[in-house]
């Protein structure tokens, strides 16, 4: 409203701006605030910090960076980890107890702890990603309905096959040439194409450069199926989420094109 052109909403905007108790301007105002995100709506313009922005298009995507930082920090101090409480002066020192070469943060402990790195966050990879897996399985008649993903027991190298679809989970393709990268999290197979499925649990603030990576990653890869494999799509699918939540619409997006369909598979 306060950066709009049409001039309807112009002067509802001034009546807003005129108030001084109940005015949309304050409660907005408000809410950013406890968000950690300093604005002023006025007239013409929005005010973030010292900055001014005519378009609340740039104004919007400034401040859903800043919320997004707010967001993490507030996770942050749910939990009593060591830089939490050096924070408050109750520690001296805040690194990790496990590998103790880091700050012992909660982003630290769900993705970047090497004690952790071999283990639970293996273990919580495969499970995210069997769940997916079992359900594809399971609506491509591959298992039948009702199969539970924490019943099925799949090791490396583990392929169901019916009717022309294949499942691969954790298989290392063998191809003419050697590649470093060749053994995708999950290989579906359906209807002349290829979906090779990688995914990862990154630092909030690595998510792009994680789905960039897989990218890059498997490029080799899918030339060489498609050479192989004439008349076949392949396309990688870089099943990303931050360690704190973040990137479930680009999630989403990816999981809806995996099933082909508007069924959400994401709760």
């Amino acid at each position: 409203m306060a950066t709009s052109n049409n001039e309807w909403i112009k002067v509802s905007w001034r009546n807003e701006y005129m108030k001084e108790q109940t005015s949309l301007k304050r409660v907005a105002e408000e809410a950013m605030g406890r968000m950690n995100a300093h604005v002023e709506f006025n007239v013409g313009e929005i005010k973030i910090g010292n900055e001014s922005y005519v378009d609340w298009k740039v104004a919007w995507k400034k401040l859903k960076n800043i919320i997004r930082e707010g967001q993490i920090r507030y996770k942050e101090q749910m939990i009593e980890t060591k830089a939490w409480k050096k924070m408050r002066g109750l520690l001296d020192q805040d690194k990790c107890r496990l590998c103790g070469e880091f700050r012992e943060t909660v982003q630290h402990l769900l993705a970047g702890c090497k004690k952790l790195a071999g283990s639970e966050y293996v273990r919580r990879h495969d499970n995210v990603l069997k769940v997916l897996a079992v359900q594809w399985a399971i609506d491509n008649g591959l298992l039948p309905k009702g199969t539970k993903w924490y019943t099925e027991k799949w090791e490396r190298g583990k392929v169901i096959t019916n009717n022309g679809k294949k499942l691969y989970w954790d298989w290392e393709h063998r191809m003419r040439t050697s590649y470093t990268a060749r053994r995708p999290d999950l290989t579906l197979e359906d209807s002349r194409k290829i979906m090779l499925i990688d995914m990862a649990c990154p630092y909030e603030s690595n998510k792009d450069g994680k789905r960039e990576e897989k990218i890059r990653k498997y490029q080799q890869l899918c030339y060489a199926l498609r050479e192989r494999r004439d008349g076949y799509k392949v396309k990688v699918i870089q099943a990303v989420i931050g360690c704190l939540g973040g990137g479930m619409k680009r999630l989403k997006d990816d999981i809806r094109e995996l099933f082909n369909n508007e069924k959400d598979y994401t709760g």
